[in-house]
Formats: C-alpha cells, sequence, structure tokens
C-alpha cells in the first residue's frame, strides 16, 4: 500500500511539472508583478514534501486501527414517545395545569425540550433504583469503574452521558436512544426511561393539580371575606341614604321643569331679538321704522296713521273751498300737523317697548339659566355622595361572580387532578439491537486519514509559505527587481569537498555549463568599455562567493583571457585552498600593502592555464584599517596591465565593512545570494549598503540551487537538453563564446 501510495504521488508531482513547464513556454515573468499567494507553488511544496505527508497518512493510519482496536463496542437501543396534542376529554371541563398542544411552534418548542426533560435528576435517579445499576456489572462494560468506587451522583452522570432524545421532524414523536456497552441493558434502560419520564410527568401533573387546589381554595376564603364586608359597608350606607333618595327625586324634578323654562325663555329671547335689532339698526328715524312691518302693524300706529290719512281727505277738500288765512284753513292745517306728531310720538313709543320687551325676555333667560346652573351643581354634589355607594355595589357584584366562579373551578380541579394527564405515551418500546453503532468504523477510518493529511498539509503549507528565501530565478528578480546573472546548481561533488574547480568538468550535473553562462551574462553587459575587473561577495558567510568567483575566473582563463583573482578576505582567506596546486606563500595581499611590495612579488600562477592569483598572505590585524590606507585603485590599474581580467573574492557585507571599501573601485559586482537560506530582507540590505558605498550590484548570482522539477522549471540550468540521452557515442558539445 505504501508503494502504491508513493508511486501515486510521484506521479501527481511529474504531472504537475510538466503542466508548469508547458505554461511557463508561453509565459513571460512580468517584473512589476507584486508578489502574492501562488497556488502553483503551494502544490509544488506539497508535492516536495509528499515524503512527509506519507508518513503522516501512516502515522493516523496506524492510530486509527489502534483506537479501533482499543475502542469498546457501544450498543443503541431506541423507544419512542408520542406527544398527543389534546388530552382525552373524560370531563368537559377545562383544566387548570394545561400545556397548550393546539400550537403547532410550541409543540415543537417542547418537542426540542424534551432532551433536557429526559436528563432530569430526578428521572435518571429513579431509572438508576429501579434498574439496580450499582450492583450491575454490565453498565460498567465500556468504563474502567468498579461497581465498588462508584456512587449515585457518578452512576447519574454516566446514564445521562448515554441518554440521547431527538425529535422525528414532522411528527409528535420523539426517539430516546440509550447507549451502552451491552445490548440487552440498553434496551432495558431505554424502556425504563420513558416509563420513568412518563410516571414523573403525571406526578408532577398531579402535584401542580394539588397546588393549584390549594391556590384557589386560599382565593376563595379571601373572597368570602372581601364580599362580607362590602355586604355589611352596604347594608350600614343603606340605613344613612334615605333623605338623599328623596332630595335627588326632588332635585331631578326641578331640573326638568327648569330645563323646560329655560328653552321656552330662549325661544322668546330669540324671537324678541329678531323683531328688536332692526329697530335698534334704525335708532329714532321714524320714516325707517314706520317701514318695519313689527312698528306699521302696531294698532296705535295704524290708527294714527287712519286718523292723518281722513283729516289729509278733508284739508284737501277744504282747500278748494278756503283760502291759506282762512280760520277753517288755518284750524285744519294745525289738526293734520298735531296727528303727525302723535305719530311720531306712538312710533317711537312702540320702539321702546320692543327694547323693553326684549330685556326682560333676556333677564328672564339669564336668571333661569343661573336656576339650572345652581340645580346641576347641587344634583353633582348629591351624585358624588352616591360614589361610594356605587362602588360598593360594584365590588359586592364582582367578589360574588369571582367567589362563584372560584368555588365550582375548585371542584373541576380536584377531579381532575385525580386524572392522569395521558398526553405522552410510549409509541414504541425499544428491543435489543443486533449491531454495535459505535465505533463507526469507516467514519472513524475517514476521519483518522484526512484529519492527519489536512493537519500534515497545514503544516507543511505554513512552512513553506512562511520561507522568505529565494527559490526561484522568477521570484528574485520580481523581489530584487534586477537580473539573475546565473542559477549554479548544487553540485554533489563540491557538497562533498571532493572538487572546487567545476568549469572543466562537462558532466550533466557539474554545474559548469551555468559559470559560462555567468561569463556571457557579464560580457552581455559591457557598453563602450569592457567590463574588465569584477567583483564577487555575499551577503553572509559561506554563501559560496569564492567558490563562484574561481570558478568564473577559469571560466574566463578557458576563453584565453589573462586572468587574477584577487583574494581580499584578509579574515578568513579561501582562494589558495581552491586552487589545490598552489603552498601558501608567505607573500601576499597585506603584505604588498603593508611592505609597498611590487604586483610581481605576490602574483601566483596556478595548474590552470591563464589562471593567477593574488593571495591574502598571512593573518594580519586591522585588516580593515590596512584596505582602507591603501589605494586599491592603483593595484587594480597595476593588475590590469599585465591581465586581461581581474576577479575580486571580497568578504561578506555583512559583519565587515571591507567590501564597503572596494566596491566603487571595480567595474562589476556580483552578489552572491544562497538559495532557500538567506532571507530577502537581508539582500535588500545588502544591495543598499553596495548603493550607499558608491557601486551597484550588477545583478544576482542564485547558488546552490536544489536540483528538482520545480526549479528546473524556474530556473533552467543551461546544461540540462545538451548531452544524450540514448545514444552510447559522447556528442561533442561546442565551448560557448
Amino acid at each position: 500500500m505504501v508503494a502504491v501510495t508513493a508511486h501515486c504521488i510521484a506521479s501527481a508531482r511529474d504531472v504537475l511539472c510538466d503542466f508548469a513547464m508547458f505554461e511557463d513556454d508561453y509565459q513571460q515573468p512580468n517584473d512589476d508583478a507584486p508578489l502574492s499567494f501562488n497556488w502553483r507553488n503551494a502544490l509544488f511544496i506539497l508535492v516536495e514534501h509528499w515524503q512527509w505527508i506519507l508518513l503522516c497518512l501512516l502515522v493516523s493510519a496506524t492510530l486509527t486501527v489502534l483506537y479501533l482496536q482499543r475502542a469498546p463496542a457501544i450498543y443503541a437501543a431506541t423507544a419512542v414517545l408520542k406527544f398527543e396534542t389534546e388530552k382525552p376529554k373524560i370531563l368537559n371541563i377545562e383544566e387548570v395545569v394545561d400545556e397548550n398542544y393546539h400550537d403547532e411552534e410550541l409543540v415543537n418548542e417542547k418537542l426540542g425540550e424534551v432532551d433536557q426533560l429526559l436528563k432530569n435528576r430526578d428521572i435518571l435517579q429513579g431509572v438508576v433504583e429501579s434498574n439496580n445499576l450499582a450492583s450491575d456489572p454490565r453498565f460498567f462494560i465500556s468504563t474502567a469503574q468498579s461497581t465498588n468506587t462508584v456512587d449515585e451522583a457518578w452512576l447519574v452522570s454516566k446514564l445521562s452521558q448515554q441518554v440521547q432524545a431527538k425529535p422525528r421532524k414532522g411528527t409528535h414523536l420523539v426517539d430516546v436512544t440509550v447507549e451502552n456497552g451491552d445490548p440487552a441493558l440498553s434496551a432495558q434502560l431505554a424502556n425504563s426511561l420513558v416509563d420513568e419520564f412518563i410516571r414523573h410527568n403525571a406526578e408532577s401533573y398531579k402535584t401542580q393539580s394539588q397546588q393549584a387546589t390549594t391556590f384557589l381554595s386560599e382565593e376563595a376564603r379571601d373572597l368570602q371575606r372581601k364580599l362580607n364586608n362590602a355586604e355589611a359597608q352596604m347594608q350600614e350606607y343603606k340605613d344613612q341614604s334615605l333623605s338623599l333618595e328623596q332630595r335627588q327625586a326632588i332635585v331631578a324634578d326641578n331640573l326638568k321643569n327648569l330645563n323646560e323654562k329655560v328653552e321656552s325663555a330662549r325661544a322668546d329671547r330669540l324671537r324678541l331679538e329678531t323683531d328688536y335689532k332692526p329697530v335698534k339698526m334704525f335708532d329714532n328715524d321714524i320714516e325707517k321704522l314706520l317701514h318695519l312691518p313689527t312698528v306699521a302693524t302696531d294698532p296705535s300706529v295704524v290708527a294714527a296713521r287712519g286718523a292723518i290719512a281722513e283729516q289729509e281727505v278733508d284739508f284737501a277738500n277744504l282747500k278748494h273751498v278756503y283760502r291759506e288765512k282762512h280760520p277753517v284753513y288755518i284750524q285744519a292745517r294745525s289738526k293734520l300737523e298735531e296727528l303727525r306728531r302723535v305719530l311720531s310720538n306712538t312710533t317711537l313709543r312702540v320702539a321702546q317697548v320692543m327694547q323693553t320687551t326684549y330685556e326682560n325676555a333676556l333677564a328672564r333667560e339669564s336668571t333661569l339659566r343661573d336656576e339650572l346652573g345652581r340645580q346641576e351643581a347641587e344634583a353633582q354634589d348629591l351624585n358624588k355622595q352616591f360614589v361610594p355607594y356605587n362602588v360598593l355595589l360594584r365590588d359586592i357584584e364582582q367578589y360574588r361572580s369571582l367567589y362563584d366562579a372560584v368555588v365550582k373551578r375548585i371542584g373541576e380541579t380536584t377531579i381532575a387532578g385525580n386524572i392522569a394527564d395521558q398526553r405522552i405515551q410510549v409509541f414504541e418500546r425499544a428491543e435489543v439491537p443486533k449491531w454495535p453503532t459505535k465505533p463507526k468504523k469507516l467514519e472513524v477510518v475517514m476521519f483518522g486519514l484526512l484529519g492527519g493529511l489536512g493537519l500534515c498539509v497545514a503544516v507543511t503549507l505554513g512552512i513553506g509559505l512562511m520561507d522568505d528565501s529565494f527559490k526561484t530565478l522568477t521570484e528574485t528578480e520580481q523581489a530584487l527587481k534586477m537580473p539573475v546573472l546565473t542559477t549554479i546548481p548544487e553540485i554533489p561533488s563540491v557538497r562533498a569537498e571532493e572538487k572546487r574547480i567545476v568549469v572543466d568538468d562537462n558532466g550533466p550535473t557539474s554545474g559548469s555549463e551555468s559559470f559560462r553562462f555567468l561569463r556571457t551574462s557579464l560580457s552581455l553587459q559591457d557598453g563602450e568599455k569592457p567590463l574588465r575587473t569584477f567583483l564577487f561577495t555575499s551577503v553572509l558567510p559561506g554563501e559560496g562567493k569564492t567558490f563562484c568567483a574561481v570558478n568564473f575566473a577559469a571560466s574566463l582563463a578557458r576563453q584565453g583571457l589573462k586572468t587574477v583573482v584577487i583574494d581580499c578576505d584578509l579574515r578568513r582567506p579561501m582562494v589558495d585552498e581552491f586552487l589545490w596546486d598552489v603552498k601558501t606563500e608567505r607573500w601576499g595581499l597585506a603584505q604588498m600593502i603593508s611592505h609597498n611590495l611590487e604586483m610581481d612579488d605576490v602574483v601566483r600562477g596556478t595548474a590552470i592555464e591563464n589562471l593567477w592569483i593574488v593571495p591574502a598572505g598571512p593573518y594580519v590585524a586591522k585588516s580593515s584599517e590596512l584596505l582602507a590606507r591603501c589605494p586599491f585603485n592603483v593595484i587594480l590599474e597595476d593588475a590590469l596591465r599585465r591581465f586581461d581580467r581581474i576577479v575580486v573574492d571580497s568578504p561578506p557585507i555583512f559583519g565587515v565593512s571591507d567590501t564597503l571599501l572596494l566596491v566603487r573601485h571595480c567595474d562589476a559586482v556580483c552578489l552572491v545570494v544562497w538559495a532557500r537560506h538567506t532571507s530577502r530582507a537581508t539582500v535588500r540590505r545588502a544591495i543598499h549598503l553596495l548603493e550607499r558605498s558608491g557601486g551597484s550590484a550588477m545583478g544576482i548570482i542564485l547558488n546552490a540551487l536544489p536540483r528538482n522539477r520545480r526549479t528546473a522549471n524556474g530556473d533552467p540550468y543551461y546544461d540540462y537538453g545538451y548531452y544524450p540521452k540514448r545514444s552510447e557515442e559522447p556528442v561533442e558539445k561546442q565551448e560557448p563564446v
């Protein structure tokens, strides 16, 4: 099984890698794209660590098997309870203790509470006692307890853990399940539990009925006392209120008569007011007053106007007989004028009479209204005196009605309490289960395997995604915004310190092609002036800067260029160790600076044609001060007169300041970064220090990149694809120019 699993994982890894390689053939990296989570990288992380995932699967499978072997078998027996919506109608009375089972929502709520009701301590204690669980060894099959070390509280708690109630959706049925290591005992406990639940519910119903009866009896006694007190007060009040009733009758009659008189006076006043308003408007204008019907129809006015008419007729006749100065004429004219004065006075007198009559009617109405108000106030006072009487009468009626209802209810409750509540019934009793329900082997196996796999995947992804080092060429260029000059793979011979000069080895895993590509990359950087001095440095010690510098120099020498390697790492010189045929001499760069020696005094030849070195020489104190006061540019100029190319191996940037003193004198600075080890923040800080010192990195050399399909996909090693796979005869490889 392990071999098959490993084969499947390896196949999946190859498929993912092939797909990634195909995708990269058609997609160029975007230098400006920000770094983000990459699902493909996450998949490759998982594939690369497939051994750990497989190990976790094996461990989880082993633990799952051990658990299944040690886990006890658990049997589940289920009894079914039915909740009736209505209680059987034995008596046609309404119950005092009545849970509303008619509302469907309340029924569902009650069914949801059954699990908690079944785990009531009194019910479970009754089941423990009725089944004598304290001395039944079957109850302890799945526990480490014994019958000699348990108490009743532990038994109740353990039984509560074994009980589960679950309503059936859309019905009034509840499944009551008891789980135990013994199948017969699980069925016995399930049936005993539902019986105890029904009994406990009936007793609770009966207790509540008795409590309700007691409460109603106390209320009946209190109502009886209040009714007696109210009736006694009513009798006393009746003895004192006979005169009030007589006065109330008199006041009522007076109010009735006064209302009638007020209405009559109001009608007369309105009628007279209607007649008087025009008279008041015309004041003493006789002509206008005589045009009013009420004045013109007055008998005195009518008589005066008749006399004037007769006299005018007579006076008109006399005008034909007598002249104006005749006594008869004068007498007739005087009589006519007198009659006219009488008409004016009569008209004014009629108007005065109308005014007096209106004012008298208004005064009479006001007087009657005042008397009516006084009678109404007296009636209100009498009504206030009757308020206690009405209150007593209402209280007596209320107390008598309540007392009769409570007495009737006491009788009904007493009878209903003696009838058991049959709304909860056993719908189906539990049977002895034939097969265990726990442990569920398939679920346990799936959970164990998936849990182990998920934990391992999470840890692996966490470790891989939190790794801040550079893993591929693409992400290095995107993060640093500068080119990667070459990627150097992990070389087994160098790692085992068997061989350190690899440019002469044309094997497919030697890495020689990487240095040839580095040589080509740097040559392509030439502008108007070719690059002749190259400084190799690293961020931290141990990243392979000396290895890269020496092999790069060897590649230049193999191209026919006279090359010298200057070891400027005065603290830990390594160049002479790489070139094994060079013995450590007394003189080196340190002595050249301190004793003002010539280049010819310290330069040494090597076994590689066209390659020389200037060793660091014996250790000297205060190497930083030595490099600071030396004319390094003069040394380089002197070397350039003798050699075509100069390769400087400088100390790491962090820890010492030697490199920062040298970078401004070299044409190209190559920063060596250890893939999958050096953090990005450290590399960015080193680049910043180089820029502040007057130099800048030409590019990055990604060293010791692991050989796997993922990195090969993103960072092609330039010796892949140039060698035969099947033919036995080697194919000549052309040296890159």
